[in-house]
């Protein structure tokens, strides 16, 4: 019976995400919301690595942020190792992670090859609409 409930409960938050998003995207302005996501992300990671990017010492407080926070929330630095992470709704926030790891695939680095950045946005996708997770490797 709990198991019942337990896909009962998931299966509620994917179909109102779902929606959700669904009637936001409806409107005339579906492109323009979906370009502002996207910049969103791309505006906000430059403006971070801008703030909490490598110094001299090598020390870069932007990597140091774990990637699921990364991938779910904005980062707003108020300082190099300072910062604010903002949620977002379900299913509406892998607009913004494409302009993240598009930026980061362009900044460069070993982390950062387009390969690995293609299947870290493919995995942001499917986590969009997956609630209940799952698709994280170990």
């Amino acid at each position: 019976m709990w198991l019942q409930d337990l896909a009962s409960a998931g299966s509620t938050q994917i179909i109102e995400g779902t929606a959700g998003m669904a009637q936001t995207l409806k409107g005339p302005l579906v492109r323009k919301i979906m370009l502002s996501g996207v910049m969103l992300g791309a505006v906000n990671t430059l403006l971070a690595m801008a703030i909490m990017g490598g110094s001299d010492d090598g020390d870069d407080a932007w990597e140091k942020i774990p990637e699921f926070v990364k991938q779910k929330n904005p980062i707003i630095p108020f300082s190099k190792t300072e910062y604010l992470s903002l949620p977002l709704p379900l299913g509406l926030h892998f607009l913004p992670k494409i302009g993240r790891l598009s930026i980061e695939m362009m900044a460069g680095g070993k982390d950062h090859a387009p390969g690995k950045q293609l299947g870290k946005l493919l995995q942001v996708l499917m986590d969009a609409f997956n609630p209940l997770g799952g698709t994280h490797l170990p």
